[in-house]
């Protein structure tokens, strides 16, 4: 008994179409471009031509699924892996730019190094929580901003 084609086509895992992944290479590399740019995924993948929930976020989850499968990652979903690992390089590299920039920034003002050591690593002034009948003062962190800076000279003194 002869197969027809199109049981031997399904038969040989061959069904339905190929990814916009691997078909479009030019719309996986705006895509990741746009995120290394710092963009948001629905703004990058508006930029690249994508759905964001019926194409990105279904490949960023069957990604995952197949990081995440106890036996290992099957070859068919290799390229969602790999594409999620550019993802996740394009989103570090995007971050380390702002960063360096906003170093450099601080070696003119120092309130580029008062904002990333608030966001970064939580140093804060005092924080005040109001709600019940007096304000509640907390302190975040055991030196605060001000007390860090004072270590520092002031640039616009100069040495007498």
């Amino acid at each position: 008994m002869k197969m027809n084609k199109k049981r031997q086509k399904i038969k040989d895992g061959k069904r339905g179409r190929k990814s916009i992944l691997i078909e479009l290479p030019e719309v996986k590399e705006k895509l990741l471009h746009a995120i290394r740019l710092g963009t948001n995924y629905v703004t990058a993948c508006g930029y690249a031509g994508i759905d964001y929930r019926n194409h990105f976020r279904n490949w960023v989850e069957h990604a995952e699924e197949e990081i995440n499968r106890p036996k290992g990652i099957r070859q068919k979903y290799k390229y969602l892996v790999d594409f999620w690992m550019e993802l996740q390089e394009a989103k570090s590299e995007g971050e380390i730019v702002c960063l360096e920039n906003i170093r450099s920034a601080g070696l003119l003002d120092w309130k580029a190094f008062a904002w990333l050591l608030a966001r970064r690593y939580g140093y804060t002034e005092k924080t005040v929580i109001e709600g019940g009948d007096k304000p509640i003062q907390i302190e975040n962190k055991t030196e605060l901003i001000s007390d860090l800076l004072a270590k520092f000279p002031d640039k616009d003194k100069k040495d007498e």
